[in-house]
């Protein structure tokens, strides 16, 4: 992750180390399980990131300060090795693969669950996208199985099966189509 100052967040391991444009060690932070994936929020300040999860109930969903990387708040929510994470575009939501299917939409300020994105699938989730401005959320799981959501209702307006490998999906800036990269 890249900041606007030129810091860079980068994980090895379960350490998470903020470096200056120069290289710098700036701060580091150390988890008790292995990094799995991070997210800058849109300002900037806050860090999200998962970590692996374990049987122990051990928190796994983080949110640190892109300042000094301390933790503001922490849960157990996405316990089941979520490696793929997003910001929401205002910031307010973290969305990321669920526990056993779909994705989920959790709150900023507390790592709750707002909402879930579950539909037909039946496997983890290889890809999402959030699109705020036509309101859709599109998800791709390891069967091929592609749903595109309406963000307010929560209801999928697309749903086909592409019987091929799938490794990143994106909704089009135009906002008119999506892709799917096989």
């Amino acid at each position: 992750e890249l900041d606007s100052s030129g810091n860079i967040y980068a994980s090895f391991g379960n350490t998470l180390y903020k470096f200056d444009a120069m290289g710098n060690i700036l701060a580091e932070h150390t988890f008790s399980a292995e990094i799995l994936a991070t997210s800058l929020s849109p300002d900037s300040t806050r860090l999200a990131l998962t970590t692996r999860g374990s049987s122990t109930g051990e928190h796994s969903t983080f949110i640190l300060s892109s300042g000094d990387l301390s933790t503001l708040i922490s849960s157990s929510a996405t316990s089941s090795n979520a490696n793929l994470l997003e910001w929401s575009q205002n910031g307010a939501s973290i969305f990321t693969n669920g526990p056993e299917k779909g994705l989920i939409q959790l709150s900023r300020d507390t790592l709750e669950i707002d909402k879930t994105y579950t539909g037909n699938h039946t496997t983890s989730l290889v890809c999402f996208d959030v699109s705020p401005a036509t309101g859709h959320i599109l998800t791709i799981d390891q069967d091929g199985l592609i749903l595109l959501w309406n963000f307010s209702t929560e209801e999928v307006v697309i749903e086909f099966q592409l019987l091929s490998t799938i490794h990143d999906c994106q909704i089009e800036s135009f906002e008119d189509s999506f892709s799917v990269a096989t």
